[in-house]
Order: structure tokens, then sequence, then C-alpha cells
């Protein structure tokens, strides 16, 4: 399988927005190498050039052969799937998309 990843960086605009709500929001969002964009072979290396810091477009010519190997070594099918043991759940309730937890303690209470 290859995985692309897709990371949008966050404008001054945004984080004007956020910062009544996340007063330190730049220090969370404005630290070096926090956006990466690019696509990843079934070995975990980087294909083409990636994305880092930007805003543009990833490009990569990509080798199927290269899942071929991978596909022999996992069995999918086999007794790695275990419907017994394993379900898929999706949680549709509302919930707050951000959590800030200021210290350990608070942490276990959770």
């Amino acid at each position: 399988m290859f995985t692309i990843v897709s990371c949008s960086t966050i404008s001054k605009e945004i984080m004007e927005v956020l910062k009544p709500d996340v007063p330190n929001i730049e220090e969370l969002l404005t630290r070096k190498s926090s956006a990466f964009s690019g696509i990843i072979e079934p070995n975990g290396a980087v294909v083409g050039e990636p994305l880092i810091d930007e805003e543009g477009i990833v490009y990569a010519d990509i080798d199927l052969e290269k899942c071929i190997q991978p596909k022999q070594m996992h069995d999918i099918l086999g007794h790695y799937n275990r419907f017994d043991i394993f379900d898929l759940r999706v949680n549709t309730a509302p919930t707050r998309k951000i959590t800030f937890i200021d210290n350990h303690e608070d942490f276990n209470k959770s």
C-alpha cells in the first residue's frame, strides 16, 4: 500500500480567528517542519519530493510492483482477520474538536 500524506498549512488569518480560544496558537502551530505532504512507498520510503511547511501539489511516479512482496509476507485474508475479537465502530455523537490538558493530573481524570 502506498500512503498519501496531505497536511495543510495554517495561515496567519486562520490563527487570528483561533486566537480567542487558543491564545498561544502561534507557538503551537508555527513549529519548523510541522506540515509534511508527500507519498510514501510500502517500505516506508518517501517517493518524489515532499512539501514541508509549503503550499503546493506533490507529484510522484509510483511502482505498483513494490506492492507484491509485502502482500506475500502479510496474510490479510487469513488468521489476522479476527471478526470475533475486532470490530469497527463509528461514534456519531457531537465532540469537542480541541481539548487541551494542562497537566498529568487532568489527563488521568479523562
